[in-house]
């Protein structure tokens, strides 16, 4: 489950009009967000090469819009939070291996 904070951020993005302010406009996802969450620091040519793609204000960094928004919690977006659950059990009744990967720590994973 989501870590307080990190509800509270992705909560913020997916609300119309600061999302759009924090994201196209100030490139929060990647300026800010990726950093802290990579165990170690990033040198200035890492991050850089993470920027790159979104340096334009706008529309060019929409895709990191777009994927916070995306992201099933507490079952919205409905129709995600829906196609993700019947995935999920649909896997559940299959006989082929799966492969899990588990990032610890990580932001979005739940334990069991």
């Amino acid at each position: 489950v989501f870590g307080y904070i990190a509800f509270q951020v992705f909560h913020m993005m997916r609300t119309i009009g600061l999302g759009e302010w924090m994201v196209l406009d100030h490139d929060f996802f990647v300026e800010y967000i990726l950093p802290l969450s990579i165990q170690r620091k990033l040198s200035k040519v890492e991050l850089d090469n993470y920027i790159k793609p979104y340096r334009n204000k706008g529309e060019d960094r929409r895709p990191t819009l777009t994927w916070p928004r995306m992201v099933p919690i507490q079952g919205i977006p409905e129709n995600v939070h829906t196609a993700v659950s019947e995935y999920h059990e649909w896997l559940k009744t299959t006989t082929f291996p799966k492969l899990w990967i588990n990032a610890n720590p990580g932001a979005i994973l739940r334990h069991h």
